[in-house]
Parts: structure tokens; C-alpha cells; sequence
């Protein structure tokens, strides 16, 4: 059985579908680099800073992408990047193998409209799930969303002060080989003291209503190495 206050959680969002992502054709970003990593930098700047950052979750956050988005095709792993913008916060999209100087160098002014998505973060509330089979059961989907929702105040005065909060977000190869449209919402696993959560992102495939919890947090790093996160190095380091 969910808990009393999962069970209340999803009731109470039921009542509102979630809208639908209205930017441009697969939603490709038209930032410029600079702009790019003036928005991946600003967020860097602002991520041990509680009373600044937690306006920007001021609600139940979420975002949505397609996998089959002809730029983040076909699977291979992908790299998410926080960014502030001049109209709020985004996530940047990037697939791993294409996240490198060396396919940069190759036309610099066109690497983010050639390699990158937006995605907005969104306040909203989802419908309710449904009981399907999926690589995280509904209940601890519902309860690290949850978690998210009535403690990520908390988690972020005791995180950001203490090393900040993330800086980017991976997903591995191997678990994103749905063609459906995904929705991911910020989660916190852990118990309720706030210094044991750890940031998650539950990811949700709208079609068949299951959820993938396989995105993780950066730092701490992956197999690769810093270095593999060539625009988090870019925005982050002078003359790049």
C-alpha cells in the first residue's frame, strides 16, 4: 500500500494534466555557445547559495524530452546540464559521445543548435499513475517525487552550503531505449533527514505510464572523467 501522504500527493495531482512543451521543432536549442555557458556558469555560481536557488523550485518541478529526437538518436548516453537563462531554468540535453572538445573544435558557432536540446523546467501538477510494471515501482517513484516536493527547501539549506548541489545529471546508454516522450521530475532518496537525501530524477514515459529511475547526479562523477563533461569544463573555465 502508498502511505497516507503519497496517496494524498498523487490524489491531489490528478487534477491537472500535464501541459505540452511549445518550443521550437524538437525543441533544439537557439542559444548561442556563449549563452550557453554564460547559462551552465550562472547556475554554478549560484548552487551553494540557498536563498537564491530555491526560488527556482517554488512548485511541483518537472521537464519533458523525447529520446528519439533526431539529435539525441540513436541511444548512447546522455548528459543533462542545470543552466539559468534570462526567463528561468533549464536543463540542456547532450548526447554524451557528442559532449567532447573534439566534436566542438569541428564548427564551434553551430555546436549548440547541431548537439543540444532545452528543456524547461516546468510547475505543474501530473496525473495520476497508473499500476504498470516499470524499472521503479509506482509507490518509491511517488515517494522520492514526494520526497522532492515537501523537503527539497530543507535538503537544499543543508546541500548547497556543503559542496552545492549538482551540477549535471547522466543517463547511461542503456537505459533510455524508449521512443516515447519521457517527463522527468526532481526526486530525493534518502530518508527525511535532509542531510541523507541525494538528488535524483525519476523519468516517466507519458504513453505507457511507467517510471525509469536511472539518471544520476554529477558529482560524483561516472566512469568518465570530468573531462568527458566538455561544456560544464567550457562554462566553468576561462577561454574555452
Amino acid at each position: 500500500m502508498v502511505n497516507s501522504e503519497v496517496k494524498k500527493h498523487a490524489i491531489a495531482r490528478k487534477k491537472t494534466n500535464l501541459p505540452t512543451v511549445t518550443q521550437n521543432e524538437n525543441n533544439l536549442t537557439t542559444a548561442t555557445w556563449n549563452e550557453v555557458k554564460q547559462n551552465v556558469l550562472s547556475w554554478n555560481n549560484i548552487r551553494t547559495n540557498p536563498s537564491i536557488i530555491k526560488p527556482f523550485f517554488n512548485g511541483e518541478t518537472f521537464f519533458e524530452f523525447h529520446p528519439s529526437t533526431s539529435i539525441l538518436h540513436p541511444k548512447t548516453a546522455l548528459h543533462f546540464y542545470p543552466a539559468i537563462t534570462p526567463t528561468g531554468f533549464v536543463l540542456y540535453i547532450i548526447k554524451a559521445i557528442n559532449d567532447k572538445f573534439t566534436v566542438f573544435e569541428q564548427d564551434p558557432v553551430n555546436f549548440p543548435a547541431n548537439y543540444i536540446i532545452t528543456a524547461e523546467i516546468k510547475m505543474a501538477s501530473p496525473d495520476e499513475y497508473g499500476e504498470l510494471l516499470s524499472k521503479i515501482p509506482r509507490k518509491e517513484a511517488l515517494e522520492r517525487i514526494a520526497n522532492w516536493d515537501e523537503h527539497h527547501d530543507q535538503w537544499i539549506d543543508c546541500k548547497a552550503p556543503n559542496g552545492g548541489l549538482f551540477q549535471a545529471f547522466t543517463l547511461s546508454a542503456n537505459d533510455h531505449g524508449l521512443q516515447d516522450q519521457l517527463t522527468g521530475f526532481f526526486g530525493l532518496v534518502g530518508t527525511a533527514d535532509p542531510f541523507s537525501f541525494s538528488a535524483d530524477i525519476i523519468l516517466e514515459n507519458n504513453r505507457a505510464r511507467a517510471f525509469f529511475n536511472t539518471v544520476k547526479p554529477v558529482p560524483p562523477y561516472p566512469p568518465e572523467t570530468p573531462q568527458d563533461f566538455f561544456i560544464l569544463e567550457a562554462a566553468t573555465s576561462p577561454g574555452v
